[in-house]
């Protein structure tokens, strides 16, 4: 797993926490703390699991800082588990997105 990522300008934490739970004390696989700058997961987790849930709260991220908070957690989910599934079935997307990284270096 890895142990940061960026998400609108903001670098985010990524690591495991036990025990979980949303405001009113319902149990949670993950979370992500925007005032922490903190995505945390349970460490119990399968690794498939584990990935999916930080996609999850990638996504919640994402809308945060697109203004666009309160989106239900059926479109964060489905969402999440739509981008998992291309970039698994697509490994040349991610090619090709460094190679375009690589060759927007040059003109920096």
């Amino acid at each position: 797993m890895i142990n940061k990522v960026k998400i609108g300008g903001i670098v985010y934490e990524v690591k495991p926490e036990e025990r979980l739970q949303a405001d009113d004390r319902t149990a949670l696989i993950g979370q992500i703390d925007y005032e922490s700058s903190v995505i945390k997961y349970d460490p119990k987790l399968s690794q498939q699991q584990r990935m999916q849930t930080l996609w999850h709260e990638i996504v919640h991220g994402i809308f945060h800082h697109n203004g666009r908070d309160g989106q239900s957690e059926e479109l964060i989910d489905s969402t999440a588990y739509s981008i998992v599934q291309v970039l698994r079935d697509n490994h040349a997307l991610m090619d090709a997105i460094k190679e375009l990284d690589e060759g927007m270096e040059a003109v920096k």
